[in-house]
């Protein structure tokens, strides 16, 4: 198994490209980040979106240079999902559309925990730089798709209408990097303990890698002085 998922990365992720992976997957990132944006100011098709988050959870399920069993079978599934109920998924009013949420929330969490454990074996180089800023901003889809999943449940519990999507991603992003909770606001008990898991995770990501990058500088400073 592990030669065939050596051999399919190698086809999905190109050699040539392997130092700059995790930024080419930042700068992938990004674009979906904004394309809600795109969908409903420009008009751009969704039958698009869906063909780049499925270019996208196809890249990601390739990431991690050993083998995650995890983010290959969510990554699996959340890909025929996609191609599945390309209409029905759209409705966000739907049960197919809470699906989807629920999905992408799992692949977004087992491939944080999977760049979380390449950041920690990783050593010093401008490919862990880009781990790391790729993983925090993992870390904010991780909330982002959870509100979203909560809101589906009790349309009650934001004070926005689950229809407007790309405030799920705005809010966590907001609460995750401490920029504030002006406009958007939890109205309910489990999704305010949800808001404050996001802004504690947001510290303490920060805080803890932040020192393990130091670490790992100036032990790799020690080795070669």
């Amino acid at each position: 198994m592990k030669k065939i998922y050596k051999r399919v990365r190698g086809y999905v992720i190109v050699p040539s490209l392997e130092t700059n992976i995790y930024l080419l997957h930042v700068l992938y990132l990004a674009l979906l980040i904004i394309y809600p944006i795109a969908v409903e100011d420009l008009g751009f098709p969704q039958s698009f979106l869906t063909v780049l988050l499925a270019f996208f959870i196809l890249f990601t399920m390739f990431l991690p240079d050993r083998i995650n069993y995890l983010v290959l079978i969510v990554g699996t599934v959340a890909i025929v999902y996609l191609f599945f109920y390309m209409e029905q998924q759209y409705d966000v009013y739907s049960f197919y559309y809470f699906i989807k949420s629920v999905l992408l929330f799992l692949l977004a969490v087992s491939i944080f925990t999977a760049m979380v454990l390449e950041i920690i074996k990783s050593e010093i180089s401008l490919r862990l730089l880009y781990l790391s800023i790729d993983c925090y901003l993992m870390l904010g889809l991780c909330f982002s798709f959870l509100l979203r999943s909560m809101h589906f449940i009790d349309p009650s519990s934001l004070n926005f209408p689950v229809s407007d999507e790309f405030n799920h991603i705005y809010m966590a992003f907001i609460v995750l990097t401490s920029t504030g909770l002006g406009d958007l606001l939890p109205t309910t008990l489990p999704t305010k303990a949800v808001v404050i898991l996001n802004g504690l995770l947001g510290q303490i990501y920060l805080t803890f890698f932040a020192a393990v990058i130091v670490g790992k500088f100036l032990a790799k400073s020690m080795k070669s002085s």
